[in-house]
């Protein structure tokens, strides 16, 4: 006991931080709250970005370097937006069930004893992976997911003797895209001293905390001096009530009600929601897809996004528009009068913004906030008459990032060219088969030639050319026939073979698709994917043949093109910023998805790679 009468939590004189702030999921119920507050709210981020970004080019412009180095480090501060949400609270009060319940998947280790020895960060990666910082060391070591064990638990790192300076779980989930972070923490007040000193010495680096307590015990006196620590460097804390599973709903709102009382004193208020959560039955019901009330965890997730969409952002953007326009005020004193007028323009967009005003893009339709993952992975077949769920998630993973109809003709154009080229090689029948139906046209002949080895395109080419010449000598040996028209010679894609084969491809596949997407079931599949491009998607809503289908294609779309231009404005965001190590995968390859699904694959209309001589 200290002087205070109090038993000390270990956290009276918290350190400095140390820990640098940097699908095959089922997706959790607050994938499917994602609202249209927390688009906007990354819309208006980006808006802001690209008004700062045009200042700092405008003061270079003017050789105002100082203030151009300023507006240069707002766009630094943007790009190393992440919003650091942790989890924390006493030993043994489910911290790591309840982050797992939200994610929606067994991710953190749990266990009966004290298990987290060391801080644990989920964000967002366009794969799941581990990554390790370890103190002392300017290295990233990384790791399979299934190894997370030795490096956080207690059994595997006892009090962090491996030097974790926070362990990094990329994951793709659709809550954490946004550059949230979710921290895991070592709980406070068991006998491992050392984390608790951990948990104490990251309070700094937070943004806002989920304080997480036990209806066998909820606010303990250790609980209640680390939450007076809390406050300290955090305003916005979320109080959970884990473990109701464990009473009747009589008994969890009477500790509830406690709990709120309880909280009054070291909160200095009494404006307090408890959430009670039972992050057990919420992940049973993440692992069967089937979500109720009875958890509690819907509350809390919708509590966490408003916050996330409204509060969070608020600050920090009025902070970075307020720096932008008083630059814009300063350099206008010594400016010419062209590059005032673009100052004082940038200036009134920025106060526009502030006082409210939505950026300009268009807002996705209705039920467009439905996650989209797909992995690499193998092919898919069009011959049964109907595919069902597992066909399509096949398609789904070929060539993932793409749209599944060019995903499909691609293979398709793959599979003939690889059976044609062996053949043009090897069989004369195939050869003057070839020549007589004067070749493919010209896209898929430099696609064939991509593929052939040289010595087996002179043996099928060889007759084509020899056909050609036979022809045009016919033409000079007749005195009456035109000399000028070669469009004989010349395949177009209503005779090519290729064109023909990838015609009747797509229409066989779109249709099928269509009767795919016209049910339930097939809808919940294709909004795993990445859809179809919109040459495609014309064809597909023309085959469906009933509305609610082509709303949700529709709104789907819609929701993928609205993430594509996210990501590519944070691409570009954060090598403007110089900081393009912290592009996501997604980001790093937003512009060649936006491609794909404005215009089609590119396979399907340019010529394959091929060296040249």
């Amino acid at each position: 006991m200290n002087r205070t009468g109090k038993q000390p939590t270990g956290c009276e004189t918290p350190a400095a931080g140390t820990v640098p702030a940097t699908e095959a999921y089922p997706q959790p119920v607050l994938s499917d709250l994602d609202p249209a507050a927390l688009r906007r709210s990354t819309r208006r981020k980006h808006a802001v970005a690209q008004l700062v970004h045009q200042l700092a080019d405008l003061l270079r412009r003017a050789g105002d370097e100082p203030r151009a180095a300023a507006a240069h480090e707002l766009l630094v501060k943007l790009a190393e937006d992440r919003f650091t949400l942790a989890v924390v609270g006493q030993f043994k009060r489910g911290k790591s069930s309840l982050i797992n319940a939200i994610v929606g998947r067994e991710v953190l280790p749990t266990g009966v004893l004290p298990l987290t020895s060391a801080i644990t960060i989920l964000r967002y990666g366009s794969r799941e992976r581990l990554l390790i910082h370890r103190a002392g060391s300017r290295l990233t070591e990384e790791a399979p997911l299934s190894a997370l064990p030795e490096f956080v638990t207690q059994e595997g790192n006892p009090s962090n003797r491996k030097r974790m300076e926070a362990v990094y779980v990329e994951l793709p989930v659709r809550f954490l895209r946004r550059g949230l972070e979710f921290v895991d923490t070592p709980g406070i007040g068991s006998a491992v001293e050392p984390n608790t000193a951990t948990t104490c010495s990251f309070m700094p680096r937070c943004d806002a905390v989920l304080f997480v307590t036990g209806v066998e015990a909820p606010l303990t006196t250790i609980e209640a001096e680390f939450l007076r620590t809390i406050r300290q460097h955090v305003t916005k804390v979320f109080f959970v009530l884990n473990k109701i599973d464990l009473m009747d709903e009589r008994e969890v709102g009477q500790v509830a009600d406690h709990m709120r009382r309880s909280l009054e004193e070291p909160t200095g208020t009494d404006a307090i929601k408890v959430f009670p959560v039972s992050s057990r039955r919420a992940l049973q019901q993440a692992r069967v897809g089937e979500a109720d009330s009875s958890s509690g965890l819907p509350v809390l997730e919708e509590a966490l996004v408003r916050f996330l969409a409204t509060e969070s952002a608020a600050t920090f953007l009025t902070s970075i528009m307020d720096k932008a326009r008083r630059l814009c005020l300063e350099a206008c004193a010594r400016a010419t009068m062209a590059a005032k007028a673009e100052l004082m323009t940038l200036d009134k967009r920025l106060a526009a913004l502030a006082q409210g005003d939505e950026p300009g893009d268009a807002e996705p339709g209705p039920g467009a906030e439905t996650a989209i993952v797909t992995e690499p992975g193998e092919t898919f077949s069009i011959e049964p008459p109907a595919p069902t769920v597992a066909d399509i998630e096949r398609v789904a993973t070929l060539q993932a990032r793409g749209c599944l109809v060019c995903n499909y003709l691609e293979q398709v154009a793959f599979d003939f060219f690889r059976h044609s080229q062996f053949g043009l090689a090897t069989q004369e029948r195939v050869q003057q088969q070839f020549a007589v139906q004067h070749g493919f046209c010209t896209l898929h002949t430099w696609q064939l030639a991509s593929l052939a080895s040289p010595q087996g395109l002179s043996r099928g080419l060889a007759p084509l050319v020899e056909h050609a010449a036979a022809e045009m000598g016919n033409q000079t040996a007749a005195p009456d026939a035109p000399l000028d028209r070669l469009a004989g010679q010349l395949v177009d894609a209503d005779r090519c073979q290729v064109c023909v084969l990838l015609r009747k491809a797509e229409s066989d596949f779109t249709g099928r698709l269509a009767t795919f997407v016209d049910q339930e079931a097939g809808r919940s599949a294709y909004a795993r994917t990445r859809g179809v491009c919109l040459r495609h998607l014309d064809g597909l809503l023309a085959a469906v043949p009933t509305d609610a289908p082509r709303r949700f294609l529709l709104s789907n779309t819609a929701r993928r093109f609205s993430d594509l231009a996210e990501d590519m404005r944070s691409y570009a965001l954060k090598h403007e910023a110089l900081l393009s190590g912290l592009a996501t995968g997604d980001e790093h390859d937003a512009y060649r998805r936006a491609i794909v699904h404005l215009v089609g694959n590119k396979w399907l209309c340019l010529p394959f790679a091929e060296e040249r001589g």
